[in-house]
């Protein structure tokens, strides 16, 4: 008498529901991390080519003041809010006990890995455009202040590195 077990069924149950596999489950979040990161980059790439040189080059002028410091002010006050909400939705969602199995630690291994890529893929946006166009920013703009448009933008790019 041979015993078969049909080793598929367990596979298909776990992937019950939305039809990803279970530690792909948060999969979407990863996805839509990777996109806003785009969308953020390439509206400070546009906000920057667009306003920067006719708008960011003194900052004493008037319309530095409306292009550029506004929008170091907002950025600075949506990154404090947008920290303080995520630091406190990490520790009210937090697990009490620590009796998990397997599958919910491979499946939070998982997590963790999807996060270190959409942080990695913010650095590389951070570190490969916006960095190395910092010097030429210092070639052209009046000294007198640290706030220029390449460190106005970097500011939000690296602040969750601080």
């Amino acid at each position: 008498m041979s015993v078969t077990t049909d080793v598929g069924a367990g596979a298909r149950r776990e992937r019950e529901g939305d039809g990803l596999a279970f530690y792909l489950k948060d999969a979407p979040w990863w996805i839509l991390g990777l996109v806003g990161i785009t969308v953020v980059m390439v509206f400070s790439i546009w906000y920057q080519q667009t306003f920067g040189h006719a708008y960011g080059l003194d900052s004493h002028s008037e319309v530095f003041q409306t292009y550029w410091m506004n929008f170091f002010y907002i950025e600075s006050a949506v990154l404090v809010m947008f920290g303080a909400g995520l630091w406190t939705w990490l520790w009210m969602s937090r697990e009490k006990t620590l009796d998990i199995t397997p599958k919910e630690e491979f499946r939070r291994y998982i997590n963790l890995v999807m996060f270190l890529c959409v942080y990695t893929f913010a650095v590389y946006w951070a570190g490969s455009y916006f960095a190395e166009q910092d010097a030429a920013w210092h070639q052209v703009v009046t000294r007198d202040t640290s706030f220029t448009p390449s460190h106005i933008i970097l500011f939000y790019l690296t602040f969750p590195l601080y």
